[in-house]
């Protein structure tokens, strides 16, 4: 369904691009985690507080390995299961700092999805490593879910934006927020 743009996102990304690509939630916003410019750049499209943390998505579990040493296999498990038969976005502790700092914000936890999306699941397959997952909006505005008003809206300040593709298949609403420890939904 998406090949093409799987190879074209992915470029953009390893350049230390931002992205605009459909998730199964609502449109999303994209970079490499790692990239401390890239995250740095998407803050400032997003005019995101300098507190605020990103989520994170990913293909499979098997990109988190390095959150998933401390986790018992009862989280593991959870981890691995939705809420509900809703999207999931869990909390889950990052002792080992494997997560950088400027997208933690000074939080002790980071926030993952493991997606159902075949756009998501394709690009962060061909990556090999979760991608930062935030709306399409400005903070605090309604987040666009069009690739053809984001175009209008923020295109100059996105390097790439996935093609329209029918039918999307998204909720139209973020994912439930659960900490992973403690089951509090969050969101």
């Amino acid at each position: 369904m998406y090949p093409l743009a799987y190879d074209q996102a992915a470029g953009v990304i390893k350049a230390g691009g931002l992205i605009a690509y459909p998730t199964e939630t609502i449109w999303g916003l994209g970079c490499d985690p790692w990239n401390e410019q890239a995250v740095s750049r998407l803050s400032l499209l997003k005019k995101r507080p300098q507190e605020k943390s990103f989520l994170m998505i990913a293909s499979d579990i098997s990109q988190l390995k390095r959150l998933l040493l401390h986790l018992t296999p009862s989280l593991i498990e959870r981890l691995q299961s939705s809420y509900q038969n809703q999207p999931t976005t869990w909390l889950i502790p990052d002792p080992d700092h494997w997560i950088p700092g400027y997208v933690k914000r000074g939080y002790q936890t980071i926030a993952v999805r493991i997606s159902s999306h075949p756009f998501v699941k394709g690009l962060c397959e061909s990556l090999n490593q979760p991608i930062i997952s935030t709306s399409v909006n400005h903070h605090g505005k309604r987040p666009m879910n069009d690739p053809d008003i984001i175009k209008n809206e923020l295109g100059e300040s996105i390097d790439f934006i996935v093609p329209k593709q029918d039918p999307l298949d998204m909720l139209g609403k973020p994912s439930v927020l659960i900490d992973l420890l403690t089951l509090q939904q969050l969101r």
